[in-house]
Formats: structure tokens, C-alpha cells, sequence
């Protein structure tokens, strides 16, 4: 368990960190726009963050330069990413579609 002392990561952050993903097509904000992290005068959609932890709903890519995307190997690479780069010690990954769209990186 964290501790709620634990800070938050940064949203805005942590969403950048997951669109440089190669195979990361977008963020999926939900099917009414539910999953966001809310800031003020905005929110980033696809990204909820609590202490010391991360959601991330996103769109991955079905080929990326030629070749099929591991689905479970893409959810790791963001997962990695994040906690490296976002100071979250948990973060939670879920490709909620994928994109029939091709593209590099």
C-alpha cells in the first residue's frame, strides 16, 4: 500500500512519457470522456494519478514499422517508462483498442 503522503505524479507528465511509447497510438479517455485526471482550467485524458501511482488507458498500434506489436510487451514498455520517468511506484496499463493505423514509433 502507499502511503497517502506520497506524492502524485505529474499528469501532464506521465501522458507524454506514455505517447513516446513506440506502438502507443493515443490515449483513450474513455467512452464518455470519464478517464482524466482533472487539473485546474484542464484535464489530460487517458491518465488518472494517485499517490505514488499511475492509470493509463490508451489506443495501441496493430503494426508499427512492419511489424505486429506485442500487446503485453507494449504495456510493459509503458509501464517501465512511467515509473522510471514519472516518480509513480505503481502503474496500471490498459489498451482499450487498437488502431488499425500503421506508423513509426
Amino acid at each position: 500500500m502507499i502511503a497517502m503522503t506520497t506524492p502524485e505524479p505529474d499528469a501532464e507528465h506521465v501522458a507524454a512519457l506514455a505517447l513516446g511509447c513506440a506502438g502507443v497510438a493515443a490515449l483513450w479517455p474513455g467512452m464518455f470522456g470519464e478517464i482524466a485526471t482533472y487539473l485546474p482550467g484542464r484535464r489530460v485524458p487517458g491518465v488518472r494519478v494517485g499517490p505514488g501511482s499511475a492509470e493509463i488507458h490508451l489506443v495501441a498500434r496493430y503494426r508499427v514499422d512492419g511489424r505486429d506489436v506485442s500487446l503485453v510487451k507494449l504495456a510493459e514498455a509503458v509501464r517501465r517508462t512511467v515509473v522510471a520517468g514519472a516518480s509513480a511506484q505503481v502503474v496500471d496499463v490498459y489498451i482499450d483498442d487498437v488502431s488499425e493505423g500503421t506508423g513509426q514509433g
